[in-house]
């Protein structure tokens, strides 16, 4: 994730969200003005094998990564949220 800002004179803070939404994803509203992002995704440990075991099982851990936006209006929350949901891969 990336936030750019412009001088005092510009508009707003841009950010990039660099991100592929799969897997476990939620998108809500946090507020009139809020979205909220959740992802968690399942990474696998690296372990070494204990010298009694041929081979290790893998082991998994949840990350997970939250983000709230804070929008100017209601308006643009909506429009945020439902390209956020329209992107979501299954």
């Amino acid at each position: 994730m990336r936030r750019e800002t412009k001088p005092k004179s510009g508009q707003a803070t841009k950010l990039l969200l660099n991100v592929l939404l799969k897997g476990r994803v939620q998108v809500a509203q946090g507020g009139e003005r809020e979205v909220r992002l959740t992802c968690i995704e399942m990474q696998e440990e690296k372990e070494a094998a204990d010298a009694g075991e041929a081979e290790a099982q893998p082991r998994f851990k949840p990350v997970v990564a939250s983000y709230m936006f804070r929008l100017e209006s209601a308006d643009k929350a909506n429009e945020l949220l439902s390209t956020l949901n329209s992107l979501i891969v299954a």
